[in-house]
C-alpha cells in the first residue's frame, strides 16, 4: 500500500521551503493525485503492463529503433541520428536556418539546450511562463510554484498588458499572445512521448499547441530520444494513458497526437500527393546522448523512465532544492540518466542528496528502483575516491568509534549524518 505523506510527516526543511515559496496547497495536491493514480487497483494495473511495455523496449531497442527509422523514412519523414547534444543542435540550426520557429515542451529540448540553436518561442503555457520567472525543473509542470499575481504581473512588465490576477484571465492573455506567433511560425519544434517501430510519433497534450505547431507551419521538427521507442501503437496508447495519470492524475490526456509523416491528401484523381494542409516537411532529430552506453551498463533500467515526472512530485528533496537537484534533467532520474552525459566530478555531490526514501520507486509506472540506482551509483563513485565531506566523516566516524557520531556522546554541539 502507498501512503502519501501528510502536512505532518513532510520534512521541516520542505515544510519551510514551500511555505516560503507559496506553493505548499498545490504540491501537496499533486502529491495526492499522484499517489492516489499509484494506488488504485487501475493505477496498479496500468503500472504493471507499463513496466512490461518498457522492459521489452529496453530488451528489444536496438531491433525497435532500427525498424522506427526504416518505417518513418518510408512514411516520407526525415530521420537524423544524433551521437550527441552537440550534433543535435547542429542539426536543428541547418533545418531551422533562420526560419521563424515556435517549439512545445520538449525535456531532450532542454537536454541539448534548443535555445543556444535557434530562437524559437515557447508555446506551452507553462513554459512560456517559466521562460518569464525560471523553470521549475519539473518535466510536466515547469511554472510549479509560481503564483497567478506574479504572472499577471510578469505579462504588464514584458508585454504592457493589465491582466487581472484570475487564472482564467492570465491563460486567455497567454493565449493571445502564443496564437499570433504559431500561426506566423515557419519552423514548429515539437518534442515526442512514445515513437513505435511502425514509424509512428505518439505526443500527449492538453493544450493542444502542439497540434498547432506540428500542423501550421511547412516544417516540423520531432526532437526526442532513442529509447522511447515500443513494439507498436497498442503499447504506445497505454504509455500515454500512464504519462497523463501517474503526470497530473488525470484519467487520459485531452489529445494524443499520431504523426506518421507530412501531410497528404488522395482527394484529386486517387493519387496520394503531399502536402496537403499540414506541414510539408517532417523531421525526426534522434538524440543518443549516452543512452547506448546507459544501455550496455549497471544503469540500464533508468531507461524503462517514461518521463511522467511521479517520481519529483513526490520527492522531498526535490520540492526543497528544485532544479538545484539535478541537471537539464532533474531529480535522481536526471542524475542516472545523464551519468554519461557528465564527467564524475560533476555529479558526484548530487547523487548524495536523495535521501533513499522510496517514495520515488512506490509511485513509478516503469517500476524504476530509483534509490536502488543511486545506490549503484554511489559505490561506483566511492570506488573512484569520490565522496562528499560529510559522508567521509560519518564513514571515518564509523570506522574509528563505532557509529556516525565517532563514539561520542551526543549533544548540542554534535554533527548530525544521515543516509
Amino acid at each position: 500500500e502507498v501512503h502519501h505523506p501528510s502536512p505532518t510527516t513532510v520534512p521541516m526543511g520542505c515544510k519551510k521551503i514551500i511555505k516560503k515559496r507559496k506553493y505548499y496547497g498545490y504540491v501537496y495536491t499533486l502529491m495526492k493525485k499522484v499517489v492516489s493514480a499509484a494506488s488504485t487497483s487501475g493505477g496498479q494495473h496500468l503500472g504493471e503492463r507499463v513496466r512490461e511495455i518498457r522492459e521489452d523496449s529496453v530488451e528489444h531497442m536496438e531491433e525497435y529503433l532500427g525498424m522506427f527509422v526504416e518505417n518513418a523514412v518510408k512514411n516520407g519523414m526525415h530521420v537524423h541520428r544524433a551521437e550527441n547534444a552537440e550534433t543535435a543542435r547542429k542539426i536543428l540550426k541547418e533545418i531551422v536556418d533562420g526560419k521563424k520557429a515556435v517549439k512545445s515542451k520538449t525535456n531532450v529540448g532542454k537536454e541539448i539546450k534548443i535555445t543556444e540553436a535557434v530562437n524559437a518561442v515557447e508555446t506551452d503555457t507553462g513554459d512560456f511562463v517559466a521562460g518569464m520567472l525560471g523553470d521549475s525543473g519539473h518535466p510536466i509542470l515547469p511554472a510549479l510554484g509560481i503564483t497567478v499575481k506574479d504572472v499577471a504581473e510578469a505579462l504588464a512588465e514584458n508585454y504592457g498588458m493589465d491582466v487581472p490576477p484570475e487564472p482564467a484571465q492570465v491563460v486567455a492573455a497567454i493565449r493571445e499572445i502564443l496564437r499570433k506567433k504559431i500561426l506566423s511560425a515557419e519552423v514548429g519544434i515539437t518534442g515526442a512521448n512514445v515513437l513505435t517501430a511502425d514509424g509512428e510519433i505518439f505526443i500527449v497534450e492538453n493544450e493542444g499547441n502542439v497540434a498547432l505547431a506540428s500542423h501550421v507551419p511547412e516544417v516540423h521538427v520531432v526532437v526526442t530520444s532513442i529509447e522511447k521507442v515500443v513494439k507498436d501503437s497498442v503499447h504506445a496508447m497505454l504509455v500515454c494513458k500512464a504519462l497523463s495519470l501517474f503526470g497530473t492524475g488525470q484519467k487520459f490526456p485531452t489529445y494524443v497526437n499520431i504523426i506518421s509523416g507530412p501531410s497528404k491528401t488522395a482527394d484529386v484523381g486517387g493519387e496520394t500527393v503531399s502536402p496537403a494542409q499540414g506541414p510539408k516537411e517532417v523531421h525526426v532529430i534522434l538524440l543518443d546522448n549516452g543512452r547506448s552506453e546507459l544501455l550496455r551498463s549497471q544503469y540500464r533500467e533508468i531507461l524503462r523512465c517514461i518521463n511522467c515526472g511521479a517520481c519529483l512530485s513526490v520527492c522531498p528533496v526535490f520540492h526543497t532544492l528544485g532544479k538545484k537537484y539535478g541537471f537539464e534533467h532533474c531529480g535522481s532520474r536526471g542524475i542516472i540518466l545523464q551519468r554519461f552525459q557528465k564527467p564524475l566530478e560533476r555529479i558526484f555531490e548530487k547523487a548524495f542528496y536523495c535521501t533513499g526514501c522510496g517514495a520515488c520507486k512506490e509511485v513509478c509506472p516503469a517500476g524504476v528502483d530509483l534509490p536502488g540506482l543511486v545506490r549503484r551509483l554511489r559505490a561506483e563513485l566511492h570506488e573512484k575516491g569520490m565522496q562528499t565531506e560529510s559522508n567521509a566523516e560519518m564513514i571515518k566516524n564509523v570506522m574509528e568509534g563505532g557509529d556516525t557520531f565517532g563514539g561520542k556522546k551526543m549533544g548540542g554541539d554534535s554533527g548530525f549524518y544521515c543516509c
